[in-house]
């Protein structure tokens, strides 16, 4: 959000909030991580659904209620983390989905 703008502006931020932790996959395997979260809602463009708003999130939490009050907005939305290892590696993961959203969403969301 830049400026005096509504807290509910369409803002692209370049980089999702980023937290250190310790515990979860990266605890299981014995290193510290950083984790991003953020948020995409999605709109029907010529037939097809396509991400139209990017918004950082604090944590899983956060990222969660805003893709559920996004999703109210728009046809849907959804939560994701990526967490960077220590080595550098990187895993994705798609926390929930609200909505209407893209079907590469939803087979990541049930593992697929």
């Amino acid at each position: 959000m830049q400026g005096r703008g509504n807290p509910d502006d369409d803002a692209r931020p370049q980089a999702a909030y980023v937290s250190r932790v310790e515990g979860g996959a990266a605890g299981a395997i014995g290193m510290a991580a950083d984790t991003a979260f953020w948020v995409e809602g999605f709109e029907h463009v010529a037939g097809r659904l396509v991400p139209t708003t990017r918004r950082t999130a604090l944590g899983e939490s956060n990222a969660l209620q805003q893709a559920e009050a996004l999703a109210r907005r728009l046809p849907g939305a959804a939560a994701f983390a990526l967490v960077t290892g220590e080595d550098g590696s990187e895993a994705q993961t798609i926390l929930g989905a609200f909505g209407d959203v893209p079907d590469d969403v939803m087979d990541g969301l049930a593992g697929g």
